[in-house]
């Protein structure tokens, strides 16, 4: 730990015999949240939008990150507010779904809205697919000199496709 240090902290932190009483003062030095800092987590987790290609288990992931990141800080949310901030975070394409989810009795926490997301991004990705699929099958008709150029295309499109479903790339 006191490698990591400034030279002039060092000092302060060496005269500590155990690494869980050097932690303890750096957290009690350091770790310190004033307000600004806990409106910047809440600014943050309230304009947060959905990068577009990021699947829904790292969207969901990197939301729950900053909900614990604000408890730590001592602003906890309610679930009403934390069910609000993803479904306000989802892209533009989502808002027909938005306005089921937040109707649906059902959900009644971050990790409920987080199944149902999951589920539904997954009924996306599948239902795009069997679309490029059967695209891919009616376009098999045309000429084999055709066919055999939009084959390395419509590889690459249903391997993302599969990416965005699963969360990471995956080998050919």
């Amino acid at each position: 730990m006191l490698g990591s240090m400034r030279n002039d902290l060092i000092k302060q932190f060496e005269i500590h015999k155990t690494a869980k009483e050097m932690w303890s003062a750096v957290k009690k030095a350091f770790g310190k949240l004033d307000a600004s800092r806990i409106q910047a987590l809440t600014m943050t987790f309230e304009t947060y939008k959905m990068p577009t290609g990021d699947s829904m288990t790292d969207h969901l992931r990197k939301m729950g990150t900053m909900i614990r990141d604000l408890e730590e800080a001592g602003s906890s949310l309610s679930s009403t507010q934390q069910i609000t901030g993803v479904l306000r975070s989802l892209p533009d394409s989502w808002d027909t779904m938005k306005k089921v989810l937040i109707h649906n009795n059902q959900i009644q926490s971050f990790e409920d809205l987080s199944h149902h997301l999951i589920l539904e991004f997954e009924l996306a990705i599948t239902e795009a697919a069997v679309t490029a699929l059967v695209t891919q099958h009616k376009e098999s008709k045309e000429t084999d000199l055709q066919t055999k150029a939009k084959v390395p295309f419509q590889r690459q499109r249903l391997q993302h496709l599969l990416d965005l479903r699963t969360g990471g790339p995956h080998e050919k």
